[in-house]
This record gives C-alpha cells, structure tokens and sequence, in this order.
C-alpha cells in the first residue's frame, strides 16, 4: 500500500512530523507542497494520501490553501491530515473539508498534534528543555497516528483542547481579522539589527521569495505577499531579525532541532 505525504514547514515541526509518520508507515514518501505539480500524482498510483501543516493564525496557511485547491487526489483514496499547533482550537479541517468537497470527497482522518509554539507576536518560545519534553510527546503521538495511517482506519477525534466558544465564534473572528489585516500588516515590520552579519541565510530560506539581498543587507519586498512562516526570524544563526514595535528583540527563538535550514530550503527546489 502506498502513501503519499504532502508537508509544508516553515520552521520543521511540520516536517518533523511528515518525516516521523513516513518512518513508521510503510512504503510512505514525503513531498513538499510548494513544488507540487498536477502531473506529479496524476502518473503514479497511491492509495493513501496526508497532508501535514502548520496552524496559522486558527486558520490554514496561504500555500496550504492553494496547494489543496490544486492538488489532484482520487475519489477512492483514503485522506488524512495532520496539524501542528501550539494548542488552541480551530477550524482547519473543516476548510480543507469544504475546498475537498469541490472535489467530491473528504478526509477520512484528521488529527491534531502538539508541538512548541514560536509565533512571537503573541508567546515566547519554549526553552530547550521544554521543547525537548513537548517534541517527545509529540513522537508518540505520531506513532500512534501511524496505526490509524496504515490500517486506513477513520478517525474524528475530539479536540482536548476543543472550546464551543473559541472554536466556533473567537478564533474565527480573530482569523478573518488576521487575513483581512494582513496579520496586522506584521510583513512591513521585518527588519535587522546590528547583529546582522549579511549571510544572507534569509534570503535563500524565505518560502515567499520576499527578501532579498542589497549590499548585504536583507530587504523584505512589500510587492511580494509574506508567508508569515517566520523562517528567516528563527533560522538566523545571530538572531539578527527582529519585528518593529514588538519585543522579539529580547525574546528567544525556536525551530525544530531535527530540521535543518538546508531542509527547509529544499521545500522550494525540484529536481
């Protein structure tokens, strides 16, 4: 039985997780849906496709979206997905549900997982040690995903962490707020401090193609539309970036210690 994950990451937990269910399931080969093309799983045969991604702002990330909208999928593949979070409910796969709909099917599994949060307008990242206990959580967790993945066993778990009221009225709110605001225009903010070392590191991972270098010194074009993967701020190796009007100058960094950058730039590269 062969199975196809679909990963998008912009700071590894996403493709920590896709590289963990692909150890455990058999036959299993993991893909980035940045480079996806319609040709790529119209030619092959698979009978089990997942889809693995962040919780951006309670809602789907801008790739996901447009990823799910193009990607071919027969009618009689069984469908999982996996979401990585830092905790708070959300709707994320009821949309995927409704743009598969289009397509005449569902998910057959879908599932939660845990993992540190680094989005550091709102939290402060975890400590090493910290991060280190929630990722081995997160490992047994996906181990047990993986039982479901390979007995192709239909899964509608509820939320622990599932409130009516955040769920249904709050976090949908919030997230309309988010997109209509373009996360409240965070992508003008991205700037650098005297501890840039003009690498360029951040130009090569950003998944967007928003920055570039200038006399070595990263520029975030406001033509192009951010990701708001926060790639660049938790990769640079001397914590250099910094947001305007917040405090991410005095907070830490994360992003998943089994993830390289290199893994992350190859998301945007096909053979």
């Amino acid at each position: 039985m062969s199975t196809h994950i679909y990963y998008y990451s912009g700071t590894g937990n996403s493709l920590f997780a896709a590289r963990k269910l692909a150890e455990e399931v058999s036959d299993c080969s993991v893909f980035p849906m940045l480079t996806y093309k319609r040709a790529d799983s119209m030619e092959t045969e698979v009978q089990v496709i997942g889809f693995v991604f962040p919780v951006y702002a309670f809602s789907l990330p801008k790739p996901v979206e447009a990823f799910l909208k193009e990607v071919y999928l027969p009618k009689d593949v069984f469908l999982f997905a996996v979401a990585t979070r830092g905790g708070s409910s959300c709707q994320v796969f009821e949309e995927i549900d409704r743009i598969l709909e289009k397509k005449g099917i569902k998910l057959n599994a879908r599932f939660f997982l845990d993992m540190p949060n680094n989005y550091l307008t709102m939290f402060t990242p975890p400590a090493e040690v910290e991060a280190n206990k929630i990722l081995d959580v997160a490992e047994t967790r996906l181990r047990d995903i993986s039982k479901f993945i390979s007995r192709r066993e239909d899964s509608k778990e509820k939320d622990p962490h599932e409130s009516y009221f955040e769920k249904n009225i709050l976090f949908p709110i919030l997230s309309r707020v988010y997109k209509k605001t373009n996360y409240f225009g965070m992508e003008k903010k991205f700037c650098t401090d005297s501890k840039c070392t003009g690498c360029s590191l951040c130009s090569k991972l950003c998944l967007s193609g928003k920055i570039h270098m200038e006399e070595g010194i990263p520029v975030w074009n406001q033509q192009i539309n951010c990701y708001h993967c926060l790639s660049c701020i938790h990769y640079c190796p001397a914590q250099a970036i910094q947001l305007k009007d917040t405090k991410t100058n005095k907070i830490g960094r994360y992003h998943n210690p089994y993830i390289t950058f290199e893994d992350i730039i190859l998301q945007k590269l096909r053979d």
